[in-house]
């Protein structure tokens, strides 16, 4: 018989695939960074792209897991997409990353369902520390 995790706050027992990630981002060292973090942190890195497309197809592969959205990534509302995503996919969770972060951005990514908000150039605590809120 497997150990299975249970989250008390909910009463729920934990999916054990919420431990595996997306990285939708066209920026290498960002992406290596992240991946780096992800392995530290015991996450399966399901894939790294850099469109929108291969991301979609990815999360409704795996239908659960945390989403890395860049949201510099040049002809894309990042807010837009994140709301989206989270509403096809609501086990998703969507960690919004940008290198120019403003309160009006953070707001709205917020109010869109963001589960997390990185401030770009990336940096190993920022992300243990959103990664640490993520269950």
């Amino acid at each position: 018989m497997a150990i299975q995790e249970f989250d008390f706050a909910t009463g729920k027992v934990l999916n054990p695939n919420r431990n595996q990630a997306i990285i939708l981002s066209a920026s290498t060292p960002d992406v290596e960074m992240l991946a780096d973090e992800l392995r530290k942190l015991h996450y399966k890195l399901l894939g790294s792209v850099d469109d929108i497309r291969a991301a979609l197809e990815l999360i409704g592969k795996h239908k659960i897991g945390v989403l890395f959205l860049d949201g510099d990534i040049e002809g894309l509302k990042a807010t837009d997409i994140l709301a989206s995503v989270l509403r096809a996919y609501p086990d998703f969770k969507v960690v919004l990353m940008t290198a120019t972060p403003t309160k009006e951005l953070l707001l709205e990514s917020q109010k869109a369902g963001a589960a997390g908000f990185l401030a770009k150039p990336l940096n190993s605590d920022a992300v243990a520390k959103v990664m640490s809120h993520i269950k």
